[in-house]
């Protein structure tokens, strides 16, 4: 996502992440990497725990940026 903010010229300060889990058991893992992903900026988290499309899938991430 950082990339890709910045080949448009953003940064991560317009970054709104919601983020849906299969299971509230990969809570901890999740805010560990978007920890590493995106550094000292943490946008406040929404994260949902719900049935997702592809049973095989952990995580569905939906990004937004705004400048």
């Amino acid at each position: 996502m950082a990339a890709a903010l910045s080949h448009h010229g953003m940064g991560l300060s317009g970054l709104k992440v919601t983020t849906y889990l299969s299971d509230l058991r990969y809570r901890d893992e999740n805010f560990a990497i978007r920890w590493e992903m995106l550094g000292g900026h943490c946008p406040a988290p929404t994260v949902i725990v719900a049935g997702i499309y592809d049973e095989a899938w952990l995580v569905e991430m939906e990004a937004l940026a705004a400048v």
